[in-house]
């Protein structure tokens, strides 16, 4: 058994530092560690060098427990950089921080764009209001044209934002998540796309939180949320605080 096992996993280079509720973005060969619970570095790991590469850190004013970093894919057009977003990590009543980041794995001085550093957004365009709960916030990027973001946040809420204007779309229905029974609230839960052929299905989504599993479907032209309830295997009935 413990041969059969070394088979599948291999031990890789330790970590820098460590790091709990981490976040992480995978680009060509590199695997971007976009800090983590209280930890505010982030650095690259290259999957064939092996080898880990400081890249930046938030400002040293901001605290994080279950942020969230997805890729703006509608934004890039050059294939060698990554555009980045960061946003949640807060508590109610707190104020709610969201970056930007564009990453290149090598940049030379005499670019004029600023790469490799998280860029703070301001009020106006950051994500989450003064009274929302942000702890294990879950994000994911979709829409027709690759520009709605939605976030899934505690106790059971779920929201669209425009990705041009960074603003959270009105008359939404059917935008509180069916929970069966979960007492805490929906967050550090699954958020995944629903893929079909290893191609991701436009507006489909997977949620799991404990004893909670549903397809999630948006339909962008009447903008509203249809929920389908998925079986739980009895295992992860009491699994929460996934990384995705």
């Amino acid at each position: 058994m413990s041969t059969q096992v070394n088979n599948y996993f291999q031990t890789l280079p330790e970590l820098p530092r460590s790091f709990t509720k981490a976040q992480c973005i995978l680009f060509k060969d590199e695997l971007l560690i976009c800090g983590g619970y209280e930890i505010n570095d982030c650095y690259s790991y290259h999957t064939v060098k092996k080898q880990y590469k400081y890249i930046c850190s938030y400002p040293n004013d901001v605290e994080f427990d279950g942020h969230c970093v997805v890729q703006l894919n509608h934004s890039q057009t050059n294939p060698n950089e990554i555009h980045l977003l960061s946003f949640g990590g807060q508590d109610k009543n707190m104020m709610k921080q969201t970056f930007s980041m564009k990453y290149k794995s090598s940049t030379s001085k005499s670019e004029n764009q600023p790469f490799n550093t998280w860029i703070q957004h301001n009020q106006d365009t950051s994500i989450g209001k003064f009274e929302d709960y942000l702890e294990g916030v879950r994000g994911l990027i979709s829409g027709i044209n690759n520009d709605l973001l939605f976030i899934i946040y505690f106790p059971e809420n779920i929201e669209v934002i425009d990705l041009k204007t960074m603003k959270s779309l009105n008359g939404i229905k059917n935008n509180k998540i069916p929970t069966e029974g979960y007492t805490f609230g929906i967050y550090h839960h699954c958020f995944v796309p629903l893929t079909m052929n290893n191609e991701k299905v436009i507006n489909h989504f997977i949620l799991f939180c404990q004893n909670t599993g549903l397809l999630i479907k948006y339909d962008e032209q009447n903008k509203s949320f249809h929920y389908e309830k998925l079986s739980i295997c009895p295992a992860l009935n009491d699994f929460a605080f996934y990384s995705f």
